[in-house]
């Protein structure tokens, strides 16, 4: 591939060796500021991404599969999606299935260039999210750069190139849910689920146990603020329990073990019979999970289980199709004293807040559930009964939403979103995910603590 500007901007960033997505957003971030700044719009707005990034996607289109370079060939639509993210767990299931829904119908063929299986957090999950893709396996940085491109679709020698980062399936997401809503689910591939239930039957899993999974955010290093202790959870469990649930801990090495006596908790990352099939097929059988904002949850949203979310924070990429029921961790303020509430949190934009240099800016800590609030939160979400979406919405749901819904509005409608410096907000037009369908504030919550809806 011959030498570019923009190639030799990433080159001389630092971003291509090693791969640095963030480095690659900035420099494709200035080139966006000036395009807009110069007025590229419309059709030139095409034209314009396919002269600058022409030799990357002649490089990627050079190794099509061959069914789909026969098709585009052939006249069939072919749509091409550049995605760096297979070794996040959440973003693994989120993106793929985003995009397949929203694109899938208007192509005959869709291509994902991605990364390779074995950078995957669990390879069955993996292969669950490239079912009906066509694959372009590399870690060539070139390639996988594109997928920090924030522009949009782009026609380029009879092929759509699908240009965008993390930020724009969670908008496809959310739109889905203001619409018809999302009624396809995941769907485990029948060997997968056979060989899950054989280790369930060998560890002592009844064929007609209730269950419950389990995932908590735990030492990761990277928006340190969603993290929790394990430990913290333990009275929740206790409920579950006393309820007669049996409780699947997903998780990976070296997180904590989770050390409890009843054979009723089963916790995957330390289970001597562990295959990656187990994940998605607990979730799967689970009747709801317990979690925090984390990768795994994910699973949950696309499975139509309902969340219970325990010390829970403000994250954009929440999409609840079934029931989100939500609690938050507790955002203190050391120079005012007291806790924030959820209307100031708003007005510091705390949804922006995601990395651990933003957070550290707004001055403040976080602090958990108490034990006891552990225990009625869970006794309330286990109250709604079966169908955990029939329960009306009292005054403190609809105060709650309003304030996420007038966020929403400010955001969505904000001219600067698309000034320049603002180019990485292009598509996170529903921050406040508190205001979409089927997210749900535990009453308990804002009993004991009155100041979140001051």
């Amino acid at each position: 591939m011959a030498s570019t500007p923009l190639l030799s901007a990433l080159a001389q960033a630092g971003a291509l060796e090693p791969f640095q997505p963030r480095l690659c957003h900035q420099v494709f971030g200035r080139e966006i500021e000036q395009a807009r700044a110069a007025g590229v719009a419309g059709a030139a707005w095409q034209t314009y991404w396919s002269d600058r990034l022409g030799p990357w996607l002649d490089l990627l289109l050079a190794q099509l599969p061959p069914a789909a370079a026969e098709a585009a060939r052939g006249g069939g639509r072919l749509l091409v999606w550049p995605f760096d993210r297979a070794h996040l767990f959440g973003n693994l299931i989120r993106e793929p299935w985003a995009v397949s829904r929203a694109f899938g119908r208007h192509y005959s063929h869709r291509v994902m260039l991605t990364r390779p299986r074995q950078v995957a957090q669990n390879p069955a999950v993996y292969d669950m999210a490239m079912a009906g893709w066509h694959q372009v396996v590399s870690e060539d940085p070139r390639l996988l750069a594109l997928a920090r491109v924030n522009v949009g679709l782009i026609h380029h020698r009879g092929v759509d190139f699908l240009l965008c980062d993390e930020t724009y399936p969670p908008y496809l997401i959310h739109q889905m849910l203001l619409g018809d809503g999302l009624t396809e689910r995941l769907a485990i591939p029948p060997a997968q689920a056979e060989a899950a239930h054989d280790i369930l039957r060998r560890l002592g899993v009844p064929d007609d146990a209730r269950l419950v999974t389990l995932h908590v955010r735990e030492a990761n290093p990277g928006q340190a603020h969603r993290n929790s202790s394990i430990n913290q959870f333990l009275p929740a469990l206790e409920t579950l329990l006393a309820n007669d649930y049996w409780i699947i801990r997903l998780g990976r090495r070296p997180m904590p073990m989770l050390v409890h006596p009843s054979h009723r908790i089963i916790d995957l990352p330390y289970c001597p019979l562990y295959d990656p099939v187990l994940d998605a097929y607990a979730v799967w059988r689970s009747e709801f999970m317990v979690v925090t904002d984390s990768g795994p949850s994910s699973l949950g949203w696309f499975f139509h289980k309902p969340l219970l979310i325990l010390n829970g924070t403000f994250h954009y990429n929440r999409s609840p199709v079934r029931l989100d029921f939500t609690t938050y961790l507790k955002y203190f303020s050391p120079a005012r004293g007291r806790c924030l509430s959820h209307q100031e949190l708003l007005d510091i934009s705390i949804y922006h807040q995601q990395t651990n240099q933003q957070f550290a800016s707004l001055g403040l800590e976080v602090h958990p559930l108490a034990d006891e609030e552990m225990v009625a939160i869970t006794e309330e979400f286990l109250g709604l009964g079966p169908d955990m979406t029939a329960a009306p919405e009292r005054p403190v749901q609809q105060r709650f939403k309003a304030q996420a819904l007038a966020e929403h509005v400010r955001l969505f409608y904000d001219p600067e979103r698309f000034a320049p410096g603002r180019y990485i907000d292009r598509w996170r037009a529903w921050y406040s995910t508190g205001a979409l369908p089927g997210f749900r504030l535990s009453e308990t919550y804002t009993e004991r603590n009155p100041w979140f809806l001051a």
